[in-house]
């Protein structure tokens, strides 16, 4: 299987129609259908849209996030080979598939950013991090 390697169609239609205003992130997976546009719409909201085969445990990720328009706006995904992907927004990422020690790293780091940290297993391979901001 190979990669995405061009802007996905309901991207390209939206930016020709003048609907997005500027693409402020964008990842690809290994599969043709695996990719993350985040973008500003043309009435300056920001908002994202993924392709249909992006990993099962991000689709959970972001079910989690529904609940707050902050932690959906804010959202960025890098997704690698495999079904891997690191996902983030203002105060919760997760990742799956990934090194051990890339995944003992970011926790590390933002450790040291934070007061209180909340694990959450989302399945048998992802880790859900809550963090609460320090006051």
């Amino acid at each position: 299987m190979s990669p995405s390697t061009h802007v996905p169609l309901p991207i390209a239609s939206a930016i020709a129609a003048g609907s997005i205003k500027k693409i402020t992130w964008a990842s690809y997976g290994f599969r043709p259908e695996s990719w993350f546009f985040a973008f500003e719409l043309a009435n300056g909201k920001p908002t994202f849209e993924c392709g249909r085969d992006i990993p099962l445990a991000l689709v959970s990720f972001i079910k989690c996030l529904q609940v707050s328009d902050h932690l959906l706006t804010a959202l960025r995904v890098q997704l690698g080979d495999t079904d891997s992907f690191v996902a983030w927004s203002s105060s919760a990422w997760a990742c799956a598939n990934v090194p051990h020690q890339l995944r003992d790293k970011l926790s590390v780091g933002h450790c040291r950013l934070t007061c209180a940290t909340t694990n959450f297993i989302l399945d048998a391979k992802v880790v859900l991090f809550l963090f609460k901001e320090s006051v």
